[in-house]
């Protein structure tokens, strides 16, 4: 994988099954330390109570947003609700 996935980056799969169309996930972890790739990543929005976390196959996954660019959009966010630093 040319491009390392890290923490805070929005990702979906590049070929997701039917019921996972659309769904968007959230890096926790990357672990490329080892032969195939892993990552830890949480269900955005999933309806549920709990937060679904799955550990997964970084080869699988394509990024939609960049922890960066995430991080620059939150930032805004707080901006315009006068909310506090985290």
């Amino acid at each position: 994988m040319e491009n390392q996935l890290k923490r805070g980056d929005i990702v979906q799969y590049h070929t997701p099954f039917p019921d996972e169309i659309g769904s968007l996930y959230i890096i926790q972890e990357a672990h490329y330390d080892m032969e195939r790739p892993r990552v830890k990543m949480a269900m955005l929005d999933s309806g549920l109570r709990w937060t679904p976390i799955k550990y997964v196959f970084a080869e699988d996954l394509e990024v939609v947003r960049d922890g960066d660019e995430v991080t620059e959009l939150v930032e805004k966010y707080r901006a315009t609700k006068n909310l506090p630093d985290a």
